[in-house]
Order: C-alpha cells, then sequence, then structure tokens
C-alpha cells in the first residue's frame, strides 16, 4: 500500500475518524543530489571511500569559502551534508601541522549537550586518525576534562560551558585559547531571541579572551533555513559573514499531510481535541510498523499526548512510548536519547528539544502536534524523519489556534512561504549588563575591546556607555589607568543564566524530598502556585507549595484527571516613545514599557476542558520592563464602533496580530504578550498623548526587549493584513481559538468581539496606507 492510500485507510480506520479529517494530502518527490568533486587533494582523498559519488555542490562552494578565510554560514535543508562544511576543514588545518604542539584547535559550539555527545560520533565516521575529538560538557568527568585540555584538537561543548568554564578560567586553557583557529556554532538558527542575545556577547567575550592569547579565530556556522542567516549570524559575531544556502543534496519523498479536527459548535468554534487526534495517529502509525516522533508545543502537551498514546495502544510494551522534553535531569535526558537513537522505542513523543540534530536516523514518520511556531521549525522537525533515502510521512494536525487554522486554510504556505527571520538583539541591558561584568573580571576592559561589543555603531555606544556606568554605580567595576577593571572576588559568571534573562529556578521537590525537575522563576507563579497541576515524565503532581524566596516548589503525585489554568491580572505604562507615526486619527510608537502582572487565581478544568471551580489566589507582582510597538486611537479613528464594544475589539485585535506574528519572526507565545485599554493610563505624558482614548500595546515578552517589537513596528500594515485574513478566513460566528481566543489570556477571553475587530484592523490598515507603501507582500 502506497503511502497515500496508507493515510486514507488510516482515516476510516481510526477510533476518532467521525473527529476530523485529512485535508491536505501532496506528495513531495525525490529529488536527485548535484555533485562534484573537490579540487583540494586532502578532501578528495578523505572522502573518495565514504562519499563514492562525491560531495555536494554546495559544501563544495563551502569548502572553498572556508579555505579562502571568510566567515561562512551554511543554511540548507536538515540532512544535506551541512557538518561535513566544517568537519573537514577543521580536519585538514589540524591535521596539516607537523608537529602536534603547533596544531591549531577548533571550538565547536552546540546548543545542548545532547547534540555535542552525538557528535562524537559523527567525527568518527569519517576515520581520521591522529585527530582527537572530545566532548567538553557539565558531565563529563573531572579526568575526561583534564585530557580534553591536554589532548583535544576539537573540543564539542556548548554555550554554558564556555561562560562558566573557559572564559572564567581562560588562564587554565592557554593551549586552546593560543591556538584557536576556528569557532564553530552548529543550529545557529536556535541563537535568537533572549539566548541569542547571550550568545552574541558570550561570543564577543570568547573573541577578545582568544585574541589576548594572540589567536584570530574564524566563524563557521551551520544554520536550518531561514529568511536572513548571513545578518543573523553577523549579528550574533559584529563581523561580515558569507552565506552558502542553496540546496544540492537529494530529497527521498515525502508525504505531507494536514489533519483538522473537526468542528463540534459552529456558534463557539470549539473543536474535536487535536492531542487526541495526534495520539490516535502516532499509534496507528505505530501498529502499521512506522517509527514516529510526534512533536508537541509544550512540556505538558508531551507528558499528555505520551499518556493519551499509552491507552490507546494498551499494554503492547514493544511499541514502548517515551516522552522528551526539558526539565528532565540529565541522567533521564540521556536514557531516553539513548533508547531512541538505538531504536528501542516506536514512538517519542517531543518538544523541540529533539528538534536539533540528535541521531533519529530510523524514524521515518513526524506528527506534528499543533503547528511549532515558526515555517523554519515545522520543516526542522518534519526532516527528523526520513533523514535517508526512505520515503516519510510527516502529518500536521491542527491545533485550535490561529496559526494552524490559518495554514489549513492556505495549506501551500507551508511548502512554498520563505522562513523568518531570526532576531538577535546584542543590546539588551539586562544580558549586556552581566557580560560586560564577567568580561570586566576576565581582563580590564579598554575602549578598544568595548568596540567588539559596538561594533563601531553609536547607538550601540550610546547603550554600553550607559551599562557600564552602572557597573561603576554599583561598584561592581572600576576605572583605573584608562581600563575598566572589576571588584569581583570571585568570577560572576554564574549569575548568567544563557537561556533566560534571570539566574533564578525553582526547585521542584517530591514530599520525599527527592528532586523531580526545576522550573524558571519568572514561569513559576502561573505553573507551579499552589494547586496547580505538574506533569512530570508522564505523572500528574499537585502542588502543595510554592516558595519564591527560598526558591522551591514541594508537589505530591496527583491521580486525577483534571489540569488547571491561571488567571491574571495585566497592567502597563507606555513611557515617551523612541518612534512615533502618525495617521489620521492614529498613532503607531515604538518605545518602552512597563507591565505589571499579577495571578490572581486559577480554574480547575476537567478533561474534556468543562470549568469545574476557580479559586483566588494572592501572589506578589511581576514587573517586565521591556520594549513595546503600540497603537494609539483618537475619537475619530473609532468612530462607528459602539462604544460598549470597543474593548473587545480592541482585546480581539490585540490576540489576531499576536498570533499572526510567528509568520514574520521566529518567534512563540511566550516571546511576546499584549494589552488593550479603552482609556490612556497616563494622560500626563505628552501632548499626542492627551485625546488619545484607546491603545492596543504589543511588548517583548523578556526584560530590555529582545528585538520582535522593532520588526513589528516595522512590518505593521502587513501584520495587521494577516491578521484580517485570519479572522475573515474562519467559519465561526463570533471568535474561536481560531481567530481572536488566545490559550494564554490571563483575562480567559473576555471581552471579545469578532465583527468589531475585524472593522477596526480594517479601519487601522486603511489608516496606514502611507506605512512602506501598506501593501502587504505575500
Amino acid at each position: 500500500m502506497d503511502l497515500a492510500r496508507q493515510l486514507r485507510h488510516l482515516e476510516t480506520s481510526l477510533p476518532i475518524k467521525d473527529s476530523g479529517e485529512f485535508t491536505f494530502i501532496t506528495a513531495l518527490p525525490e529529488r536527485p543530489g548535484v555533485y562534484g568533486t573537490p579540487a583540494d587533494p586532502f578532501y578528495r582523498e578523505i572522502t573518495r571511500s565514504i562519499f563514492p559519488n562525491g560531495l555536494y555542490k554546495h559544501q563544495i562552494i563551502a569548502l572553498e569559502l572556508i579555505d579562502s578565510g571568510e566567515n561562512v554560514v551554511i543554511s540548507t535543508s536538515t540532512s544535506s551534508g551541512k557538518s561535513l562544511c566544517y568537519q573537514l576543514p577543521l580536519a585538514k588545518a589540524i591535521l596539516s601541522s607537523k608537529k602536534r604542539s603547533q596544531r591549531p584547535k577548533a571550538l565547536v559550539i552546540h546548543p545542548t549537550k545532547a547534540l555535542a555527545q552525538d557528535q562524537v560520533k559523527g567525527w568518527s565516521k569519517l576515520r581520521l586518525p591522529g585527530l582527537l575529538v572530545s566532548a567538553f560538557d557539565g558531565d563529563s568527568s573531572a579526568e575526561h576534562r583534564l585530557n580534553t585540555r591536554r589532548f583535544a584538537d576539537v573540543w564539542l561543548t556548548n554555550p554554558e560551558m564556555i561562560n562558566s568554564n573557559i572564559l572564567a578560567n581562560h588562564s587554565q586553557y592557554h593551549s586552546l585559547l593560543s591556538g584557536l583557529d576556528f569557532i564553530v556554532l552548529d543550529e545557529a538558527h536556535v541563537y535568537r531571541g533572549v539566548f541569542g542575545s547571550h550568545v552574541a556577547n558570550l561570543l564577543r567575550r570568547l573573541t577578545r579572551i582568544a585574541r589576548l592569547y594572540g589567536s584570530n579565530p574564524r566563524y563557521i556556522f551551520t544554520s536550518a533555513t531561514i529568511s536572513n542567516p548571513a545578518q543573523s549570524c553577523a549579528r550574533l559575531i559584529n563581523q561580515d559573514v558569507k552565506v552558502v544556502e542553496e540546496d544540492f543534496s537529494p530529497q527521498a519523498a515525502k508525504l505531507i499531510a494536514i489533519w483538522k479536527p473537526k468542528v463540534l459548535d459552529e456558534t463557539t468554534g470549539t473543536r474535536s481535541s487535536y492531542t487526541r487526534a495526534a495520539a490516535a495517529i502516532s499509534s496507528y502509525l505505530v501498529g502499521s510498523d512506522h517509527r514516529v516522533i510526534t512533536f508537541v508545543r509544550s512540556r505538558r502537551l508531551s507528558e499528555v499526548v505520551a499518556n493519551q498514546a499509552r491507552e490507546i495502544i494498551g499494554g503492547n510494551e514493544e511499541f514502548g512510548v517515551l516522552s522528551y522534553r526539558g526539565g528532565y535531569l540529565p541522567v533521564q535526558r540521556r536514557e531516553i536519547e539513548q533508547l531512541v537513537s538505538e531504536g528501542v522505542t516506536k514512538l517519542v513523543v517531543s518538544t523541540s528539544a529533539m528538534e536539533l540534530g540528535v541521531d533519529i536516523s530510523h524514524l521515518d514518520t513526524a506528527v506534528i502536534a499543533g503547528f511549532p511556531g515558526t515555517f523554519s521549525s515545522f520543516h526542522q522537525q518534519i526532516g527528523r524523519a526520513g533523514r535517508t533515502s526512505i520515503p516519510s510521512i510527516a502529518i500536521l494536525v491542527c491545533s485550535p489556534d490561529a496559526m494552524d487554522q490559518w495554514i489549513g486554510s492556505n495549506p501551500n504556505s507551508i511548502l512554498y512561504r520563505s522562513s523568518e527571520q531570526a532576531i538577535v538583539n546584542p543590546d539588551n541591558p539586562y544580558i549586556l549588563k552581566e557580560h560586560l561584568k564577567a568580561a570586566c573580571f576576565e581582563s580590564p576592559l579598554t575602549q578598544q575591546d568595548l568596540a567588539l561589543f559596538t561594533g563601531g555603531n553609536p547607538e550601540h555606544k550610546q547603550v554600553i556607555d550607559k551599562v557600564i556606568q552602572q557597573l561603576q554605580d554599583e561598584s561592581s567595576v572600576s576605572f583605573r589607568a584608562g581600563k575598566y577593571v572589576s571588584n569581583s572576588q570571585k568570577p560572576p559568571h554564574h549569575q548568567i543564566s544563557m537561556r533566560s534573562t534571570g539566574t533564578r529556578q525553582i526547585l521542584i521537590y517530591g514530599e520525599n524530598g527527592e528532586l523531580l525537575g526545576t522550573n524558571e522563576f519568572a514561569k513559576a507563579p502561573s505553573t507551579l502556585h499552589e494547586g496547580a497541576i505538574y506533569l512530570h515524565l508522564g505523572q500528574s503532581f499537585k502542588v502543595l507549595t510554592l516558595d519564591l524566596e527560598q526558591n522551591f516548589a514541594i508537589v505530591e503525585p496527583f491521580y486525577g484527571r483534571e489540569q488547571t489554568r491561571t488567571i491574571f491580572d495585566t497592567s502597563y505604562e507606555n513611557f515617551e516613545p523612541e518612534r512615533t507615526e502618525s495617521f489620521d486619527g492614529m498613532s503607531l510608537c515604538l518605545g518602552p514599557t512597563r507591565i505589571t502582572q499579577v495571578v490572581s487565581g486559577y480554574q480547575v478544568l476537567s478533561h474534556s476542558g468543562d470549568l469545574l471551580s476557580v479559586s483566588k489566589l494572592e501572589m506578589p507582582p511581576t514587573i517586565l520592563d521591556t520594549t513595546a510597538w503600540w497603537l494609539e486611537y483618537r475619537p475619530e479613528a473609532l468612530e462607528g464602533i459602539p462604544l460598549p464594544n470597543v474593548p473587545g475589539a480592541l482585546h480581539a485585535a490585540e490576540h489576531a496580530m499576536i498570533s499572526m506574528m510567528p509568520i514574520f519572526a521566529i518567534c512563540d507565545r511566550s516571546d511576546i504578550g499584549g494589552v488593550s485599554r479603552l482609556i490612556f493610563p497616563n494622560p500626563l505624558l505628552a501632548d499626542h498623548v492627551s485625546r488619545t482614548v484607546a491603545t492596543i500595546t504589543i511588548y517583548d515578552g523578556y526584560p530590555g526587549g529582545i528585538g520582535i517589537a522593532e520588526l513589528a513596528y516595522e512590518i505593521a500594515p502587513e501584520l495587521i493584513f494577516q491578521a484580517i485574513s485570519s479572522i475573515k478566513s474562519c467559519e465561526c460566528g463570533h471568535g474561536c481559538p481560531s481567530c481572536i481566543q488566545s490559550p494564554k489570556c490571563g483575562n480567559l477571553n473576555s471581552p471579545l468581539s469578532k465583527e468589531w475587530a475585524l472593522s477596526l484592523l480594517e479601519s487601522t490598515f486603511e489608516r496606514l496606507g502611507t506605512k512602506n507603501n501598506a501593501s502587504p507582500k505575500h
């Protein structure tokens, strides 16, 4: 039975056959590769026996650029041989040295420990005698780390190890830093948002220290397909980067399908459970001898869908359903990774943690439970199945979210729409402050050193000068003999949390004192409040205690099927805008804002989503100083909308715009927030505010901002156009999760008005007609 017929058979055989249907099935044909022979004799000799057909043409182009001394990013599809593009030049440079003591060194930075461990195996396949490759991470023993420092040519590591070990104790790494010729960043597309801001500053520090030891490393990046690979990587290092992005690798045939859950109530837009559908589809395919990876969008859902699949499969242990996500302890992660890579399990339910290149090439099917937020991530995920010449299946199970339903109505978008931008903001003042403090400890900073951070940009210099002054005011650094010198007695490096803007973590303990996992401090009020249902390794726990002063939570096993949803109140204060454009009856603004959020209670929901109870909570406020863009409406811009409907129109328009932002930037819901008000909260700020009667504010979800608001400000007309399209294409009567409702709304999606939101957005789009010519780009 061919794959398309198998899917149609699946549609009629599923226990959920009446709860949805495949609305789109298309086959991507097999694509032949374009091969060539490298001119360099070293490359020919190494690859002749391993790759008898030669190298892909894009690999040869990359090798030539790297050999010419350029910084290079290779941005091609999954399984296109990107790793070889840096492995060969590194091996050539190292093995060409006549004396081992004079060999150049290379740092290969992977975003996760799992990738570094997995890539050790990849290097061994090249059969390069004399080349010593070693993983260097937090799980390495003291003896292993010592041997790596003494003997390794290529170090496979992660950003945390570079920060807390190599740079914090750089005098112990003289051999590495003095001979550092190459720095490779694998999976560079993940270095965006907060993580990207940290890594950008980390690389500036690493470059500076390497130069102090006499080396001047070149950079090589590998990246998934994004719209701005050269620009994004250049922002990471403040240097020019050449790009290789035309893909000449072969592609096995792939069947791509979209499953849309059935609408159960046309008025409310309620649909059948998409997670249940994903679990059922995955289970059926496992039973048909497929090996499946099912991607979900959150830690909680990884446990939910895995449990649903176990229920459907029943007691058949040979199928071995596993869940995989962040928050597991290292020993738990490694065990799961081994079981998946060895093919012991036939179904793994994972968050994006397994989206990256851990070897799971035996899997032939990817089920995506809810669009992952970006087209780049979607193609990464479907590329995880069928990484050989064997045909594969990729199924998107649409969630009720607006983005999913937009894709369901525009299915060709997953094939032909260009990828989003990866946004990097090295100038986030909160992040920059921690890295400049660490840099001063590593070696006193001169004005020339600061140029590494500014790139000669006057605006960047203003931000850095302000941060340096803050460090001086706090007595963290002093200015002596023309240099900024650290006053710290101990390395401040461990205060840097590379994947967040804060360093605090909540430790989660069972009643017996066993450490179960961790959670970000900032997320604790909404996920670990007293009474919350918390999922871990397939088991439900109820939170008994949350202590925000001592940074811990205590949980007990929970055997019910209920779930909880947080209720919170959000207020804001927009300050004097840094950029403003005025239009007929309204203004478009960009600038700093302060968001205050208070968790006020939570709902208990049944397994099917019915409301069972509501409880109140008293939690301390969370204050976020960040960057926002906002729309200010004066009375004439709201004419025609009945006053009682204005709050619902504003709120629904806010949700619709936020839901469409992932079309333009690699981001998810936690990266963006929004708030709308009928009365501007501070009419004393400026003259143009005094007549403002309503605002929609959309902000970056991290202190200091991460660059999304700036992009949204620039493409506001296009964003509004897509929000209009999303609302118009939804068949519901008065608004639903597929158009204007948000699963993250702290006001429980009230008030909302679909009709008047559409009117407001269309009017806004017309008024913004002169901005960037305002014609939407498709």
